[in-house]
């Protein structure tokens, strides 16, 4: 009876340590106010910092038993920002921004310029997608990081993923009015879109180029992403192409 009863204790105890290991509640809030620290292109000092990142839309991996949210300000705002917030199979989470093309430096995009009245991140946001995998580690040896991504691209943020046989998005300049931010020449944007769909589809053929990308069309935010690598974070590589050109009408 005695032998049953340590037992039943020494069970007890097992499993609420395994439930306060795998339990934690993820602090979110903490998360982004932590980012948006780091980022003042993201604060708002009017309001709480996660009541104003609302979620927009959220993905659970029951495989790997991760999360990821996408949190954004309100779309009534000028120059929406964005933030996603990255969670393991622990609770432990981990925020990156998702930024508006206004900072260009932070996407690294290809053959674009930077805007000198636009405050720099100082980062990228290749660099900061791998900082969130290493430190959640979900970079594993049965390619979590791979599934991640391929959550976030697909299933929260919905993007296309982009072929041969299936570029016409490519080749559509969308035009973008932000009043902060100084008008752009039709010439040189529509010149930086062939440089885009140049550099995409020589891709399309990797034994000819020697490399393989993939590429997937963001529709909302006019980017298209390349990535390479998706498998190891080491190998981890990401360019980004904005589809967009800032005009501002004239109005009579």
């Amino acid at each position: 009876m005695r032998l049953t009863l340590i037992l039943l204790v020494f069970v007890q105890i097992s499993l609420f340590n395994c439930k306060n290991i795998t339990s934690t509640e993820p602090d979110i809030e903490k998360a982004i106010i932590s980012l948006t620290d780091r980022f003042p292109q993201l604060s708002n000092e009017k309001l709480n910092q996660s009541d104003y990142y609302k979620l927009t839309r959220s993905v659970k991996n029951g495989d790997r038993n991760f999360e990821i949210q996408l949190r954004s300000a309100p779309d009534s705002i000028k120059d929406e920002q964005q933030i996603i917030v990255l969670i393991n199979q622990l609770g432990k989470c981990y925020a990156i921004p998702f930024l508006s093309n206004t900072y260009r430096d932070y996407w690294n995009f290809e053959f674009d310029n930077l805007i000198s009245t636009i405050k720099q991140t100082n980062t990228t946001f290749d660099k900061e997608l791998k900082t969130a995998l290493n430190v959640l580690n979900l970079n594993d040896d049965r390619g979590t990081s791979g599934v991640v991504i391929h959550e976030m691209l697909f299933s929260v943020l919905h993007c296309k993923k982009v072929t041969e046989n299936d570029s016409t998005d490519l080749a559509v300049l969308y035009m973008e009015d932000n009043n902060d931010l100084p008008d752009e020449k039709y010439e040189n944007c529509h010149e930086r879109l062939e440089k885009n769909y140049k550099a995409l589809s020589s891709e399309w053929h990797p034994y000819v180029s020697m490399s393989y990308y993939n590429a997937y069309w963001d529709e909302k935010n006019h980017r298209v992403y390349q990535l390479s690598g998706m498998r190891k974070i080491e190998e981890l590589h990401v360019k980004v192409y904005r589809q967009d050109c800032v005009f501002h009408p004239i109005v009579l």
